[in-house]
């Protein structure tokens, strides 16, 4: 059985939490997300042990999936594929105009080499900076400290590798604590970097 997210749901956030009830005695569970409703498309494909998935890669912001579980048996070529369910993710532009009430500033936008991160805490609190393509994966990663008060974090452009990233449009996501995340658009152009 399919339990989260429901059939239908809108705006979830990137990456997915998608879970379900296990079939009893099934040896593994195959998850599958499809851009179309018979499966023809599959953009992610994964067996498992486990009754949840976390999933980011190959997920667009703004678009409708549909996901099912297959249960595989033991020694048996028998498996059961339960009903599907759909979901939409939320819209980019959604994701970084929510959390208006506290506010998160950067600068500059466009950037080319690093952008700055602004916020307030109000108190010391663990937090994360996660960096996502427009295709909502997960490119880069920055955990920190946050102090009680104003706090300012830089991000160079670079993925978890160290790697530069392709010029194009970045959500960053800023979770600190127990606070709602906030987001924000950022505008990576190198080509202004390289004229100077």
């Amino acid at each position: 059985m399919l339990l989260e997210p429901a059939d239908n749901a809108v705006d979830q956030t990137i990456p997915v939490k998608l879970k379900w009830t296990p079939s009893q005695g099934a040896q593994s569970e195959v998850l599958e997300i499809s851009e179309t409703s018979d499966f023809s498309q599959v953009v992610f494909f994964e067996e498992t042990t486990k009754n949840q998935l976390s999933v980011s890669n190959n997920l667009q912001f703004g678009k409708t999936y549909y996901w099912r579980i297959t249960s595989k048996y033991n020694q048996d070529p028998f498996s059961l594929t339960s009903s599907s369910s759909r979901f939409t993710t939320e819209d980019i532009l959604t994701a970084a105009e929510e959390s208006t009430s506290q506010a998160l500033s950067h600068y500059p936008n466009p950037f080319c080499d690093r952008i700055t991160i602004e916020f307030h805490h109000p108190v010391e609190d663990k937090g994360v900076l996660l960096v996502l393509d427009a295709f909502g994966r997960e490119v880069a990663r920055i955990s920190f400290v946050a102090k009680a008060g104003e706090n300012s974090l830089l991000w160079d452009g670079r993925n978890a590798a160290h790697e530069l990233l392709a010029d194009g449009i970045y959500l960053l996501r800023l979770k600190v604590g127990q606070a709602s995340p906030r987001h924000v658009r950022a505008l990576l152009q190198r080509n202004p970097c390289s004229q100077r």
